[in-house]
């Protein structure tokens, strides 16, 4: 799992090891924020995941999926991901 995740960012990771921070801003952030559909259900299945077990915290992962895709469609991964995963404890729970 660890390769297939080095597979699918090592552009973005090389960028990020290689950018100054201050000097290629625009070009760290176009490269976050063209992520695809496959990253958005990691995404809704990490929040699920990670709201569904007690005293996880995935705001780590929300402001995650906020930088990745921008402001409303991280909004929307992220009320998507914390409704599956309460929904998920709820059906565990009884």
């Amino acid at each position: 799992m660890l390769s297939w995740l080095w597979i699918d960012y090592r552009t973005t990771g090389t960028t990020i090891l290689a950018t100054h921070f201050n000097r290629d801003r625009a070009v760290l952030i176009n490269q976050l924020r063209h992520q695809g559909r496959h990253n958005a259900i990691i995404l809704v299945a990490a929040i699920a995941i990670g709201s569904a077990i007690p005293g996880v915290p995935i705001s780590a992962i929300a402001i995650l999926s906020g930088i990745f895709f921008g402001r409303w469609p991280g909004f929307v991964i992220n009320l998507t991901g914390i409704t599956l995963g309460n929904l998920l404890a709820i059906y565990l729970m009884s």
